[in-house]
């Protein structure tokens, strides 16, 4: 989405980063290709699925799923798309 945004925001002219920072999040492969390059937020996607997996395997095998909170480690990795 924050590629596309990107590119809607060229076609109305106007300036990345000078008038508005773009910033996606889980700082994908594309964003470091992207025109300009996008800052993103980084998240170990790895660490959120295994953690996803292990849930849905206690719902698929009816074991008691007690609602908890998780917080990921980000950071945030600058790039063309936002004045630092």
């Amino acid at each position: 989405m924050a590629i596309g945004a990107l590119k809607a925001l060229r076609e109305a002219n106007i300036l990345i980063p000078n008038d508005v920072s773009v910033i996606s999040f889980n700082d994908t492969t594309a964003a470091k290709f992207a025109n300009p390059a996008l800052s993103s937020v980084h998240v170990d996607t790895h660490v959120m699925g295994t953690m996803g997996k292990q849930v849905l395997q206690q719902v698929i095998t009816n074991e008691k799923v007690t609602p908890y909170k998780v917080v990921f480690k980000t950071s945030l990795v600058l790039r063309e798309s936002s004045l630092n």
